[in-house]
């Protein structure tokens, strides 16, 4: 529990049950968070077997300004969740 006090994560150990041990993951939503051997906390990006990762139809009737915008839009969610560089670069 200590370890998740310097990222504000103040969570109530009856409320949720938070694993610290290194290597093992939990997902929340559309994170994905794990420790590092080191201590650190490392948040990737999750994406469930079933998402088709379909945003909209390319030839349907919406300005192509819409399109780039998703590209946009998806760029700055993976930077912003992924704290980690190397695996944002993968």
């Amino acid at each position: 529990m200590r370890a998740l006090v310097p990222y504000n994560l103040l969570i109530k150990p009856d409320d949720w049950q938070v694993a610290t041990e290194p290597g093992r993951t939990i997902h929340f939503l559309d994170i994905e968070f794990t420790f590092s051997f080191e201590g650190h906390l490392v948040t990737d990006l999750y994406i469930k077997e079933t998402d088709s990762r379909t945003y909209l139809n390319f030839h349907s009737h919406h300005p192509p300004y819409i399109f780039s915008s998703i590209v946009y839009s998806q760029a700055i969610r993976y930077r912003r969740i992924i704290n980690n560089e190397d695996i944002f670069h993968q």
